[in-house]
């Protein structure tokens, strides 16, 4: 693999919500956060190839970074990772051939180390602008990566980096831009999250 086969473009938290209710002195709090990334592979020089997988780090931020998240803390009760707002979504595609056979993985681990668990695995063929949830069939959901992601988000470090594994395994592509979202749901309510 070139240095320059795949890029990785800036982190985002592409949103923040949250809802509070005072009722007999108890605070409901729920809190929605998505973080977001986009991975580029190939470029004009070099383009991304058949059957050679290729793998990002990609440092999701603390959630400590987000007032609303700091401010809430102490009410949260449960986390967890909802797949039906969570997605790939194949941005741009340029190949001669489409839709293209595609495997993604996603892997998440404690920030800074390389304890990564699964946390979702992509089988499917893909077309520019495809979106897919990972509530779709095409996606297999481990449980043990939604565990750590729900374990770290309340934790005295809430953040993660996430591994990312790319491969077309039928046709190259020349470019490719798939940004990955995932929605990260808290609540007071230990019943309310996903």
């Amino acid at each position: 693999m070139t240095p320059n086969m795949f890029r990785l473009l800036p982190l985002a938290v592409a949103g923040l919500a949250a809802s509070a209710c005072d009722s007999d002195h108890h605070t409901l709090v729920d809190l929605s956060i998505e973080q977001q990334t986009s991975i580029v592979y190939g470029d004009e020089n070099t383009p991304f190839p058949v059957d050679d997988p290729h793998v990002a780090v990609i440092p999701f931020d603390d959630l400590r970074s987000e007032s609303r998240y700091v401010d809430l803390r102490r009410h949260l009760r449960c986390a967890g990772l909802d797949p039906s707002l969570s997605y790939i979504e194949i941005r741009t595609l340029d190949s001669v051939q489409s839709p293209l056979p595609f495997l993604y993985s996603l892997e998440v681990a404690p920030a800074g180390t390389t304890n990564f668990v699964p946390l979702a695995d992509f089988d499917g063929l893909v077309a520019e602008r495809d979106l897919y949830t990972l509530a779709d069939p095409e996606f297999t959901v481990h449980q043990a990566g939604r565990d750590l992601i729900a374990d770290l988000a309340l934790s005295d470090k809430p953040a993660w980096d996430v591994r990312v594994t790319g491969e077309l395994t039928s046709f190259s592509a020349d470019y490719m831009l798939v940004d990955v979202l995932l929605d990260i749901e808290l609540s007071s309510d230990t019943r309310a999250c996903p």
